[in-house]
């Protein structure tokens, strides 16, 4: 049998995580050998927790269930009556995974993108004027915007001029591109 050296080691791992899918999480009859496997290659300490909370996530009604990550948001601020967040472990454990990167793609691109904004020219460009280029061209990319047909709103076009041009957090970049 000849092995595919491209996929990496814990491809079985890997594979598991689809009982986070939304449909298999809210069967009642589901055994708990999969998550307990994952609990222990992620070597979490609250196994029994998590595993209990597991098997109760069932019994709760959640209004999203077409999309799993709005799912496990949903679920991770869940109150029961006494006003406990009853699947916070859970929710936390199934996020965390669900984040996690399938293959390296996503951080081949954004290194060719930071390639492309940080030439020899401009090599002394720092961390978060950089930061901050990327941070817009992705926002931009994920509202289908392009900088040619984006207005920037009047409260950031003011700052051009003033010394307070230099943003402090991401936060507001977040905020520049959210108003699209």
């Amino acid at each position: 049998m000849q092995r595919n050296f491209r996929l990496p080691d814990k491809i079985e791992v890997l594979k598991q995580i689809d009982i986070f899918a939304v449909g298999n999480m809210l069967q009642a009859n589901k055994t708990p050998d999969k998550i307990i496997s994952l609990l222990e290659h992620f070597k979490y300490e609250n196994i029994d927790e998590i595993v209990s909370q597991f098997g109760k996530i069932h019994l709760i009604n959640c209004e999203k269930k077409e999309i799993t990550i709005e799912f496990w948001s949903e679920v991770l601020m869940y109150k029961d009556a006494g006003q406990n967040k009853a699947f916070e472990q859970l929710a936390l454990f199934a996020l965390h995974i669900l984040s996690l990167p399938w293959s390296n793609a996503a951080v081949e691109r954004v290194f060719s993108q930071m390639n492309m904004v940080k030439t020899k020219l401009r090599n002394k460009m720092n961390l978060k004027s950089l930061n901050a280029i990327l941070r817009i061209r992705y926002g931009l990319r994920r509202h289908g915007k392009c900088c040619h047909d984006y207005i920037l709103p009047t409260k950031y076009l003011a700052l051009v001029s003033s010394s307070a041009k230099y943003m402090e957090s991401n936060d507001e970049v977040d905020e520049i591109i959210s108003l699209l």
